[in-house]
């Protein structure tokens, strides 16, 4: 595909002839901080977030004509390949089917998160390979199927948030032969004082509690607070502890900004010996921690609004390929691993199609939904 609108502004001015006709048209434009704090952000959403640099339509028309007649190999970020679909029978040959052992079901409150915890198999990628989930029962209440995680260390999570009180029955389904037919129960109690369940859209377009008080969502942004330091980290809580929202929006992915340029100290992803990452593996640290700050947020009653893409990055999460942002990788991770106590945000591709991230169908991989059905928004990644 030829230089253009859709280009990275790191492969622009990578090229010697490309940046030689940005010159030309933009004089001064490759000294913006944009190409080293967003070096993934298409050229027309940097233009377009910076009207100063516009020029007249005829000209911009000269501009795109000009970047097309240039040469063009390949991309210099280079895609990684989508791993393999899980296979039927994922397990060690020795491996008896339901034999590893559940170490842990927690017994909880209405609307609470349950979690029954399980050792299972942890050779090749369990992330890729291992599909879980279960299926749990109440004499008086729908079934309901919950997804689970591999949280390293041979150790599987499922996470159930029940909606009534009461003996409720599970069983695990699994292509792995050892985690698959796991059978147990836990006990629901009514819920406590301050404990009104997750935030549910009622009457179209209005919000409530689920025991039916209506929740008022005033809001504020802390896109990247838990890339902080620990200290920063307490600093905002405390704040928010004292303020009047009940609403927080942040970002899954660290934010790269001009105000923003410290390293975080946490990946979503492992590394591979190049230093890339490796989008078929996550890194679990990073999980756990936004896991806990999700809990930290409940605590004081701060619904947190996640927004799962955004374009502001110098890693190249923005331009993951398709698989990678799909439920096998960061939505199934998110939906799986956080307390089902908020809403999550997904935004768009790159380009700003909202299927582009979402092009699942030739992969094989299906996307997963809220687990609880919180309110869901759409924003786009990209407005070229």
């Amino acid at each position: 595909m030829p230089f253009g609108p859709h280009t990275p502004l790191f492969e622009l001015k990578a090229s010697k002839e490309a940046a030689v006709v940005l010159e030309q048209h933009l004089p001064g434009v490759l000294e913006l901080p944009d190409f080293t704090v967003l070096p993934f952000m298409p050229l027309g959403a940097m233009l377009g977030h910076n009207p100063p640099l516009g020029e007249l339509p005829a000209a911009m028309d000269e501009l795109w004509r000009d970047l097309a007649a240039l040469p063009y190999d390949s991309p210099l970020y280079k895609t990684q390949q989508a791993p393999t679909q899980p296979v039927a029978d994922d397990d060690e040959p020795q491996a008896l089917q339901a034999s590893p052992a559940i170490t842990h079901v927690s017994d909880i409150e209405q609307w609470g998160v349950a979690e029954v915890v399980l050792q299972g198999p942890d050779h090749g990628n369990p992330f890729t390979d291992v599909e879980l989930d279960a299926v749990f029962r109440h004499a008086e209440a729908p079934e309901v199927r919950v997804g689970g995680f591999y949280d390293g260390a041979g150790t599987y999570r499922i996470r159930f948030q029940p909606p009534q009180p009461g003996r409720w029955t599970f069983e695990t389904r699994s292509n792995a032969r050892s985690l698959d037919g796991l059978t147990g129960s836990l006990q629901v109690s009514e819920p406590s004082g301050g404990n009104r369940g997750p935030v549910r859209v009622v009457d179209t377009y209005h919000f409530a509690y689920q025991d039916g008080s209506p929740y008022l969502p005033p809001g504020t942004t802390a896109y990247a607070w838990t890339h902080q330091s620990p200290e920063l980290q307490a600093a905002a809580l405390r704040t928010l502890e004292d303020a009047p929202f009940t609403k927080i929006r942040m970002c899954v992915f660290p934010k790269s900004y001009f105000f923003n340029t410290d390293e975080p100290p946490l990946f979503p992803y492992d590394r591979n010996d190049d230093g890339t990452f490796d989008f078929a593996r996550f890194n679990v640290a990073f999980f756990q921690h936004l896991d806990h700050s999700v809990e930290q947020l409940a605590r004081i009653g701060v619904e947190a609004d996640v927004i799962l893409f955004h374009c502001y990055d110098r890693w190249g999460f923005s331009a993951m390929p398709a698989w990678a942002d799909d439920a096998v990788s960061s939505t199934r991770q998110i939906n799986a691993t956080c307390p089902s106590r908020y809403s999550v945000t997904p935004q768009a591709g790159p380009s700003g199609r909202p299927s582009e991230a979402r092009e699942s169908a030739s992969s094989g991989w299906t996307p997963a939904s809220p687990p609880t059905g919180t309110p869901l928004a759409w924003t786009p990644r990209w407005s070229s």
